[in-house]
């Protein structure tokens, strides 16, 4: 398999980049902050597009989609059980929608609270 150690390394780079990420924003949103559930809607976004692109390019000619599928199956098992457990893409939407609700819910009581200060 051509590439196969360059592939291993650049999906579990990737892989530890977006554990990182999901390492602060859940600090962010354990403190309760109004911008860690946009970061969240984001992460979760852009951590489901590069799935896609991932497997996408397993059908790449020459050897070289096979190369890739066989790194992300050993290299992308940080992020593996948050997208696919327990279906395919189900919790991290899901999740990402209800920060979302939260997120505008929290905005209407924050524009009520101006509206209506404390005597």
């Amino acid at each position: 398999m051509p590439y196969f150690r360059t592939a291993f390394v650049a999906l579990t780079l990737i892989d530890a980049l977006f554990l990182a990420a999901l390492c602060y924003i859940a600090a962010r949103l354990l403190t309760v902050n109004r911008k860690a559930c946009i970061l969240y809607v984001w992460f979760v976004t852009s951590m489901i597009a590069i799935n896609l692109v991932v497997g996408g390019s397993w059908l790449l000619p020459t050897g070289v989609g096979k190369t890739i599928a066989a790194a992300s199956g050993i290299g992308g098992m940080g992020s593996g059980p948050f997208l696919l457990y327990p279906v395919p893409f189900v919790y991290p939407i899901l999740s990402a929608a209800l920060v979302y609700v939260a997120y505008r819910q929290s905005g209407r009581h924050e524009r009520v609270a101006e509206q209506h200060p404390p005597i």
